[in-house]
């Protein structure tokens, strides 16, 4: 074990897969290392004394934090829930370079089209539309509703081009 003292948090970090959780990761297996591991661990061997205490206080605490580590099945679940928001911001980044730097006001406007029928029927306001919109996160059908949203930049660049 290293002696030095432990003030540089950086230095902490680079120290951090020496002991504390490579010994918990090796002891949990089946978890295995997941990313934000490291920046759990490295406060405690700042605080602690010994990289022993470190490693069994981080043992605790990913008892009870473990949950909220995506990984393997509930990581590739993670990801493909995430599907809609890499595939907008694709869309956003690509159409600021060919149809319109706006695109984001378009996708938008796409996801309100869609529920439209769903937002007159239950008369919601401004607020009970946001909520709507969270409560929906991540369980949009997303290429129509990309799809929609480059439809609608096709009209209004139609529309402007027929002036």
């Amino acid at each position: 074990m290293n002696n030095e003292p432990r003030t540089d948090l950086t230095a902490c970090h680079q120290r951090a897969p020496t002991v504390a959780y490579i010994l918990y990761v090796w002891e949990h297996l089946e978890t295995g290392y997941m990313q934000g591991m490291c920046d759990l661990v490295a406060p405690l061997l700042v605080m602690m004394k010994e990289e022993a205490s470190a490693h069994a206080l981080f043992a605790k605490l990913m008892d009870r934090a473990q949950d909220n580590f995506p990984s393997g099945s509930a990581m590739d679940a993670h990801f493909a829930d995430m599907r809609f928001v890499f595939a907008a911001w694709e869309l956003i980044w690509a159409a600021r370079h060919v149809a319109s730097e706006h695109m984001v006001l378009f996708i938008a406007l796409a996801l309100l089209e869609t529920y439209r029928d769903v937002i007159l029927a239950n008369t919601m306001d401004f607020t009970d539309i946001i909520k709507f919109f969270n409560e929906m996160a991540e369980r949009h059908d997303a290429s129509s509703v990309l799809s929609l949203a480059r439809d609608l930049v096709l009209q209004v660049q139609t529309l402007i081009e027929n002036k």
